[in-house]
């Protein structure tokens, strides 16, 4: 018994390769017209342009020294898709987990288009957080001012006490010493301060919009139209002698 379904089953695959062989011609006729297909379906398509762009966000320091972020990551990264830092429907921004880093893609019809709305929306987020670092710079240098006003105070009566005698030299000394020591670290705190850079420029690239694989689908859509045009022939040449 499994002999004979062994031979039925090397017969009917006989058969169905004789059937292909047969019809090899309309088989890879249609296979090259659906190659022939693909390939025109993937040039004749439109080009698309994506662009990307890298922010880093940058920190400022508070007058306790504490250093903080300009705007944490994540927030820039919401604020930017609610488009609260200008309108730029498809957008894509993320904020790679545990950087300070937001990138944004965005994609469209015309390169001019993609390179001046990402040029845009960059300036936006770096006016508003220069405006912040600006600001926090401000105080930290109007600190190093009065600083440094009230050094210069403190060593005038030095050298008048030192012209007069007095005995409060050494006290004021420890003053002015002190008062250095305050101006290096605002300083320092100041030259620790990163404003937000663009750490990637909009780089815009031509994008298909259906890849290679379009001319390798047309060529086996088109064999396997050809099998089952070859099938459907014989079968009905067998059934009703119309073809």
């Amino acid at each position: 018994m499994g002999e004979e379904n062994s031979q039925l089953k090397e017969i009917d695959l006989s058969e169905l390769l004789k059937i292909i062989n047969k019809g090899k011609r309309i088989v890879i006729s249609l296979f090259f017209i659906g190659l022939a297909l693909g390939t025109i379906w993937f040039f004749a398509s439109p080009f698309t342009y994506s662009g990307t762009a890298i922010l880093q966000i940058g920190k400022v320091s508070a007058v306790d020294g504490s250093r903080y972020y300009i705007e944490e990551p994540f927030e820039a990264t919401e604020k930017i898709k609610e488009g609260i830092y200008g309108n730029l429907p498809g957008r894509k921004v993320d904020n790679p987990e545990k950087t300070s880093l937001v990138r944004i893609k965005y994609s469209g019809d015309s390169y001019e288009e993609v390179k001046d709305r990402l040029n845009s929306l960059v300036s936006a987020v770096l006016e508003r957080h220069d405006a912040i670092f600006n600001a926090q710079n401000g105080r930290l240098e109007e600190r190093a001012g009065l600083l440094r006003a009230g050094l210069a105070d403190i060593n005038n009566e030095v050298s008048l006490l030192l012209a007069r005698g007095g005995q409060q030299i050494e006290y004021l000394k420890t003053e002015a010493y002190r008062t250095e020591l305050l101006i290096n670290s605002v300083e320092n705190q100041i030259a620790a301060s990163m404003p937000t850079k663009v750490l990637m420029e909009p780089v815009v690239s031509e994008v298909k919009n259906v890849s290679y694989l379009t001319i390798i689908m047309g060529g086996l859509l088109g064999l396997f139209l050809g099998v089952v045009f070859v099938f459907l022939k014989e079968w009905l040449g067998r059934n009703n002698g119309i073809i």
